[in-house]
């Protein structure tokens, strides 16, 4: 049931906000390192795409995060919160995966560059939040040619 608690801290939802702070004070010494040599690229898929995209919002200023990729993210950003947009962050989302869902109507996903799928099914709508189906989808994309 704590995937489905929508509380924020600071704008951003509380589980999503303590693990990507977790990650920081476990990793950050790290990453702020390892970003200033190499393109440091931030993902995740389902709860751990909404903590990709906790941690981006969270510490772009500490560290050089080239891109962020988040497939299948549930909502992660409070609506009475003005956000900037995230560049060079990218939301896949499909429209029949209910995870996507996730927070509303208190939530909201990022304003950032979005790439939705085909809404093509009828029934069960949990059956599209494999990464299966997404990496499906990606490949038969003309522009990933």
């Amino acid at each position: 049931m704590k995937n489905l608690d929508v509380r924020t801290t600071k704008g951003i939802k509380k589980g999503s906000y303590d693990a990507a702070k977790e990650v920081y004070e476990d990793c950050g010494h790290i990453l702020k390192a390892v970003s200033s040599h190499c393109r440091l690229i931030i993902t995740g898929h389902s709860k751990g795409a909404a903590e990709a995209l906790a941690f981006k919002r969270m510490y772009k200023t500490k560290m050089k995060i080239w891109r962020t990729y988040a497939y299948c993210p549930p909502k992660v950003l409070s609506i009475g919160n003005k956000h900037e947009y995230m560049d060079r962050t990218y939301l896949f989302i499909d429209p029949d995966d209910m995870v996507s869902d996730v927070g509303w109507p208190f939530l909201k996903h990022p304003d950032a560059y979005t790439v939705y799928s085909k809404d093509n099914i009828w029934s069960d709508r949990i059956t599209d939040h494999e990464i299966g189906r997404m990496i499906k989808f990606l490949r038969n994309c003309p522009s990933s040619k």
